[in-house]
C-alpha cells in the first residue's frame, strides 16, 4: 500500500473508548491511565509489513510514544523469523517471508522493559480477486453554509465489484483506499522562460478499513460494494488515480472491524444500549498487568486502480491555474517560444505533505 499507514488505526481505538462505557476495563476517560497501543497489517505488499508498538496517557490525548522492542514472527506455532527493526517503535516482517494461505501466523514482540505481548493465531485466509472497479457521482448533501444554508456538493463513490462464493463457505473482506492526484505547477508564473512541473500529492483514507463484508449468507454471486466516497474537488482535475485494496480475512477480524466502524459512525443517545470497548486480539503475556489495545491482521491482499479525471466525470471543477487550458507540463521543441503562464499553483516540494515531484510506481500501469 503506498505509504506508511500513519496510525490511522490509533485514532479509531480512540475514539472507540472516547464513545464507550467503562466496563470492562474499569478506568477514567480523563486519567492519566497508560495503555500499549500494537497494530499493524501484514499481507503480500510490501508497504503492508510494519508493527507498530507505542505508549499513550489518557484515552483524551491523541499522543503515543514509540516504544523500544524486538520481536519474532511464528508460522503454524513454530519460530519462523525474527523482525528487523525500523526505528523506535517500528518493527518490519522481512518481504522475504511470503504469507501462505491456510497458514497460522502470530507475532510475538518484547520490549526493553522486558514486557512480552503476543497476538492470536489467524490463519491466511484464501485470496479473492476483484472483478472490476466503477465510479458515479451524485450531488449530495454536503454540510452548511456560514449564514446556515445548506451546502450540497458533487461526490464520487467507488464500488468494487466481486463475485462472491457463497454459501456453504463463510468468506469476510475488508477494503481499503488511498490514492494520488497530479497538478501542475509553476514557481515563477510571470516568468516566460520558466518551465511547469508536475506535483503528485498522495492521500489516505480517513479511517480503516473504509468497508468490511461478509458473504456468509450471500448467495453466490455478483456483488456491488460502495468502497469509498469523495466530493469531486480540484483534486480531479487532471488525473486521479485511487488504489483499492480488498483483504481476505478471518471471522474474528471481520468482527473487530465492523463493530469499530459502526461504534465510530454512530452517536448514539441515551437510549441506546452502552457499547462495551472493543478489544484486539493482542494479549500481555509477560510483565506487569496494564491495558492492551491493539489488532494485528495477517491477510492476502488484492488491489486494483481506477483512473478519475474531470473530463471521465464530467462535472464542473474550477480550474486551479486560472487558465482556459492546462498549463504544459513539458517545455517546447528546441528553438520555441514559451508563452507566459498566469497560474495560481502551490509548493510541491515545500508547502504540501505527502508530495512529490516524481510519480508512484502505478502512474503508469
Amino acid at each position: 500500500m503506498t505509504f506508511i499507514r500513519l496510525h490511522i488505526l490509533n485514532f479509531l481505538f480512540i475514539g472507540l473508548f472516547m464513545s464507550a462505557c467503562v466496563e470492562p476495563l474499569e478506568f477514567d476517560l480523563n486519567s492519566e491511565v497508560e495503555y500499549v497501543l500494537i497494530d499493524g497489517v501484514v499481507s503480500n505488499s510490501p508497504d503492508e509489513r510494519t508493527i507498530s508498538i507505542s505508549r499513550g496517557a489518557g484515552f483524551n490525548q491523541r499522543e503515543f510514544k514509540p516504544v523500544n522492542a524486538r520481536g519474532n514472527i511464528y508460522r503454524d506455532g513454530q519460530l519462523w523469523d525474527i523482525l528487523a527493526v525500523q526505528g523506535v517503535g517500528k518493527l518490519y516482517v522481512p518481504f522475504t517471508l511470503k504469507l501462505e494461505e491456510g497458514r497460522s501466523y502470530e507475532i510475538e514482540i518484547t520490549t526493553s522493559s522486558g514486557d512480552v505481548f503476543r497476538s492470536q493465531p489467524q490463519i491466511v485466509q484464501p485470496k479473492l480477486k476483484m472483478d472490476s472497479l466503477s465510479f458515479g457521482v451524485e450531488r449530495r448533501l454536503a454540510g452548511t453554509t456560514f449564514s446556515g444554508l445548506p451546502r450540497f456538493d458533487q461526490f464520487v463513490d467507488i464500488f468494487a465489484h466481486v463475485r462472491t462464493p457463497g454459501p456453504p463457505e463463510e468468506r469476510y473482506y475488508r477494503w481499503q483506499v488511498d490514492g494520488t492526484f497530479s497538478f501542475v505547477e509553476s514557481t515563477q508564473p510571470q516568468n516566460p522562460n520558466n518551465i511547469p512541473s508536475t506535483c503528485y500529492l498522495s492521500h489516505f483514507v480517513s479511517e480503516n478499513p473504509t468497508t468490511v463484508l461478509s458473504a456468509d449468507g450471500l448467495a453466490a454471486g455478483d456483488v456491488k460494494k460502495l468502497v469509498n466516497s469523495r466530493i469531486a474537488d480540484e483534486s480531479f482535475l487532471f488525473r486521479h488515480v485511487i488504489n483499492v485494496y480488498m483483504h481476505a480475512i478471518d471471522k474474528s477480524t471481520f468482527e473487530y472491524y465492523d463493530r469499530a466502524i459502526r461504534l465510530t459512525q454512530s452517536a448514539g443517545t441515551l437510549f441506546d444500549e452502552v457499547p462495551a470497548p472493543v478489544q484486539g486480539n493482542v494479549k500481555k503475556i509477560a510483565g506487569e498487568p496494564e491495558i492492551v489495545l491493539g489488532q494485528i491482521d495477517f491477510s492476502l491482499v488484492d488491489t486494483m486502480r481506477i483512473s478519475l479525471s474531470k473530463g471521465i466525470l464530467k462535472v464542473p471543477i474550477s480550474n486551479v491555474c486560472e487558465t482556459p487550458t492546462p498549463c504544459p507540463t513539458r517545455p517546447p521543441a528546441p528553438g520555441g517560444v514559451i508563452d507566459p503562464i498566469y497560474c495560481k499553483c502551490w509548493d510541491c516540494d515545500l508547502a504540501l505533505p505527502n508530495s512529490s515531484l516524481f510519480p508512484p510506481f502505478f502512474w503508469d500501469e
